[in-house]
């Protein structure tokens, strides 16, 4: 449908991220409503991989010290920023009622999503077995870096002896070759065990499983966060102010106002003009103080207290 898009190298950049996302939004029929957009905007923590890349961090290594600010994070956020209401290549909420982004991105209504080895075995099973690709973070001004997340087996602390000596055998059943052998089988997950990484190679040669095996090498774990619920609310309702400001909804109608003006090619891809670096909104700004200087950040950091302006 229309011109084709190449699959992206794995040195692409953000820049050529956001390109692809732009060539990636279309309207089909040409009736001034966008019918595909490139990319489905994560909350913060699948996001997470995009700060780091910019050379933002959340929180010191220690987890007692919030980060969150400075240059790099405002150039992390002005690009989340801009994807949903500068180059519009996101669904805004009432565009994709009651969907997710998996179901976005098997409906077609996005192109491009944020997702796990987990979600490649449904795609195995359906229509879009053989035609969808599985492409690295893109590279950012601080490098490149994703986010590792875990699923663990966990033993509870104080156990009676007779039961901790039988929860120590299940941690090392599970932790065995065999066992990790079978979870890497599934696809689903990265085994624990480095010996079981073959495991997890498609042996049909399908190269969209060695990705992942690839990003080890660039990959970082998830923060612990102090309080993690009440800061994780915290955070994800400034990042929604960045997309709900008075000038910001403003400029969205224009840019929609453009495109329909401007019109579109049934068979074509609509692709809004864009300068390759977003400038810089002090909405960004106040978002970074203000989400510093939320209760629940200031709970979960109590050295915040004072760094506030």
């Amino acid at each position: 449908r229309g011109s084709p898009i190449l699959f992206p190298d794995t040195d692409w950049t953000m820049a050529d991220f956001r390109r692809t996302a732009e060539l990636l939004t279309c309207d089909f029929d040409g009736d001034g409503t966008l019918d595909q957009f490139g990319f489905w905007l994560p909350r913060w923590v699948y996001y997470l991989p995009f700060i780091w890349s910019f050379g933002a961090e959340l929180t010191d290594g220690a987890l007692t010290e919030w980060r969150f600010t400075g240059p790099a994070a405002e150039a992390a956020l002005t690009f989340y920023q801009d994807l949903a209401v500068g180059n519009r290549v996101c669904p805004r909420d009432d565009e994709v009622p009651q969907l997710f982004q998996d179901v976005g991105f098997l409906t077609g209504k996005v192109a491009m999503c944020i997702n796990g080895p987990w979600f490649q075995p449904l795609l195995a099973e359906i229509s879009l077995a053989d035609s969808y690709f599985v492409a690295p973070i893109p590279i950012g001004a601080g490098g490149r870096a994703t986010r590792m997340t875990w699923d663990g087996v966990v033993m509870a602390p104080n156990l009676p002896p007779e039961r901790q000596a039988l929860a120590e055998q299940f941690v090392r059943f599970m932790l065995s070759k065999a066992v990790q052998d079978r979870i890497a089988a599934t696809g689903k997950a990265l085994p624990a065990l480095r010996a079981s990484l073959p495991a997890f190679i498609d042996p049909r040669g399908n190269i969209r499983r060695q990705v992942f095996v690839d990003a080890l090498t660039y990959s970082r774990t998830q923060p612990l966060l102090p309080d993690f619920g009440q800061v994780d609310h915290a955070i994800n309702d400034h990042l929604r102010n960045l997309l709900t400001s008075p000038d910001h909804a403003d400029a969205s109608r224009a840019i929609g106002l453009r495109q329909r003006a401007a019109g579109f090619s049934p068979r074509g891809v609509q692709t809004p003009e864009s300068s390759s670096d977003a400038e810089e909104s002090p909405d960004v700004r106040r978002v970074l103080e203000e989400l510093a200087a939320d209760p629940a950040v200031l709970q979960a950091f109590p050295g915040q207290r004072g760094n506030q302006p």
